[in-house]
C-alpha cells in the first residue's frame, strides 16, 4: 500500500489518524496539520493524544460502487496500523417503502443507540475514534457523540467519504430530505475535532458553511486499494479516456453528453472505456 508511512513515537500517535489514510501526496500535509493540533494543547491535554485509536467499521455489504470498496479500505487500512475496530452492522431496509419504513425506524432507533451506548462504555480518555462520513443514523450520532467527548474525553475524528448537501440532488440516486443532509453535513460534522475533506475544494465550501479552518485538513487524492498489479502506461496515439464509478446519467451525465451522434463522440478520435454499474444505453443516441 504506497504512501503509508508508521509513526511508531507514544507521544505523536495522533498523527498516524490521519498518516494511514492519505497517500504519499497527502502526509506532508497532515503531518504538519495534526503537528500544529498538538502544540494547542495544554501538557495535560498533549498526554490524552496517547489513548487508544477505535475505527468505526460498518458491516460490509455486497455492492460495485464506492459505497462498500471506500469504507472498506479505510477501515483495512485502519486495522492494519493497529486501530481497533468498532463496529456497526451493515443497514437494514436501505430503501424502505410502506411497513419498511416503520421497521427501518424501529431498527435504526434500537440499533444505534445499542452500538453509541456500547461504544460509550469502550473508550476512555484520550482515546481517538475514526468515524466515516456519512453513516446511517446521523440524528443518533448527533445526540450521541457530543455526550461521549463530554463523559469520556475522548476525541472524534471525521473522514469524510460523500457530502449529502450535495449528493442528495442527483437524480435518480438520492432521495434524501434536505433535512437530514443538514443534520448530517451541519450539525452533526462540526461536532467532531478534525474533519478529512476531499480537496481543497470540499474544504472551502465547508469553510463557507462556517467550520472552523484549522480543523479542516484535504486529503487531496483518495486512493483505492488493490491486490492487482499495476500496470504500465502505454499512450497510443489515438486519446482514450477511462471512467469508472456509477455511470446512472444521474451521477455521470458528463458521459452521456460526450454521445450524440449515433454512439460516437464528438471528438471522433477519442476512445471512452466506462467501468461501472447503472449504465443506461437508452441515455445514448
Amino acid at each position: 500500500m504506497r504512501g503509508l508511512i508508521h509513526i511508531v513515537t507514544p507521544r505523536l500517535r495522533g498523527m498516524a489518524v490521519y498518516c494511514i489514510i492519505a497517500g504519499a501526496r497527502s502526509n506532508q500535509q497532515l503531518i504538519q496539520f495534526f503537528g500544529k493540533f498538538i502544540v494547542w494543547q495544554s501538557r495535560r491535554e498533549r498526554m490524552k493524544i496517547m489513548g487508544i485509536f477505535y475505527s468505526i467499521d460498518l458491516q460490509s455489504g455486497e455492492g460495485k460502487h464506492a459505497g462498500v470498496k471506500a469504507p472498506s479500505d479505510i477501515s483495512l487500512i485502519a486495522h492494519e496500523m493497529g486501530m481497533t475496530g468498532f463496529l456497526f452492522p451493515a443497514q437494514k431496509y436501505m430503501f424502505p417503502k410502506g411497513i419498511d419504513v416503520i421497521k427501518g425506524k424501529i431498527w435504526l432507533l434500537k440499533t444505534c443507540s445499542e452500538r453509541w451506548k456500547e461504544l460509550c462504555r469502550t473508550v476512555g480518555e484520550g482515546d481517538i475514534v475514526l468515524y466515516q462520513h456519512p453513516m446511517y443514523g446521523a440524528r443518533a450520532a448527533l445526540k450521541y457523540i457530543p455526550a461521549i467527548k463530554r463523559e469520556k474525553g475522548c476525541r472524534f475524528i471525521a473522514l469524510i467519504h460523500d457530502l449529502e448537501s450535495l449528493r442528495m440532488g442527483v437524480q435518480g440516486l438520492y432521495t434524501k430530505s434536505r433535512k437530514t443532509a443538514e443534520i448530517s453535513d451541519q450539525n452533526l460534522l462540526k461536532q467532531f475535532d478534525a474533519v478529512i475533506c476531499h480537496n481543497e475544494h470540499m474544504r472551502q465550501y465547508l469553510i463557507e458553511k462556517g467550520f472552523e479552518p484549522e480543523k479542516l485538513v484535504s486529503l487531496e487524492i483518495f486512493d483505492y486499494l488493490t491486490k492487482e498489479e499495476m500496470c504500465h502506461r502505454v499512450r497510443g496515439k489515438e486519446p482514450s479516456l477511462a471512467v469508472a464509478g456509477n455511470l446512472h446519467p444521474g451521477k455521470s451525465g458528463y458521459l452521456y453528453e460526450m454521445f450524440r451522434n449515433n454512439g460516437e463522440t464528438k471528438n471522433r478520435e477519442l476512445t471512452v472505456n466506462a467501468y461501472g454499474v447503472n449504465f443506461q444505453s437508452d441515455g445514448v443516441s
